[in-house]
């Protein structure tokens, strides 16, 4: 089961955001990814609605709708290999980090 699937935003390192499409998915083997040893490692595939196109790099931050907010490094963007293959990109990081306060 994934941690999250739904709507989420991704701000990026310049404070603009983009919506996407997030499955995100625990890593079975985390020790390759930074940041402390009790913190969860997870791995989410991005794909803009409406099949836009998405190529991200850098540093990011996962936004759920929940306000949680979960630093990521790009790993990895795929474009669009045809009409009916969605571009989509690879993020990897370690959180939930930082809670929206209201």
């Amino acid at each position: 089961m994934n941690p999250y699937e739904g709507l989420a935003t991704v701000k990026l390192a310049d404070d603009s955001t983009v919506r996407v499409w997030a499955e995100v998915s625990l890593d079975e083997n985390p020790d390759d990814t930074a940041g402390p040893i009790d913190t969860p490692r997870w791995t989410a595939r991005l794909t803009a609605p409406g099949g836009e196109a998405l190529l991200l790099r850098g540093c990011v931050t996962l936004i759920l709708d929940s306000g949680a907010r979960w630093p990521a490094e790009v790993i990895s963007s795929h474009p669009s290999s045809g009409p009916h293959s969605p571009n989509w990109t690879e993020v990897k990081g370690a959180g939930p980090a930082v809670s929206r306060t209201k």
